[in-house]
């Protein structure tokens, strides 16, 4: 049975506190489909720049993009996913604002931290 509006699950830590695995887990308690920006880099970064110099921005920048544009087809199907990254960067804290703004969805944002 459908429901009415998808459940997002946004898992927001800085970088090497831990938001991988965590949402690896969630995802698969839950079995939901994960949407990493981290990687979704690493698949552009394989795909079309293996051997040359290039601008990470540019290169998070795309990620985020491809994320976004996602997660909105997900939410369009009223599939219930978990999200992932730092968004820290690249105004994706106003894009995910925007995107809640336009659709509607339900969300849980789970914040984590590490010790150093």
């Amino acid at each position: 049975m459908k429901m009415d509006m998808s459940s997002i699950i946004i898992v927001c830590c800085p970088p090497a506190a831990g938001k991988t695995v965590l949402s690896k887990r969630i995802a698969s308690s839950l079995h939901l489909p994960l949407l990493s920006k981290d990687q979704i880099k690493t698949d552009i970064y394989d795909a079309f720049v293996k051997n040359e110099i290039v601008n990470d921005q540019e290169v998070s920048i795309a990620s985020y993009a491809i994320l976004f544009s996602m997660l909105k087809e997900l939410i369009k199907a009223k599939v219930d996913v978990v999200i992932e990254s730092n968004f820290d960067a690249f105004m994706s804290p106003k894009k995910l604002s925007g995107i809640k703004e336009e659709m509607n969805f339900r969300s849980l944002t789970i914040l984590c931290a590490a010790r150093i």
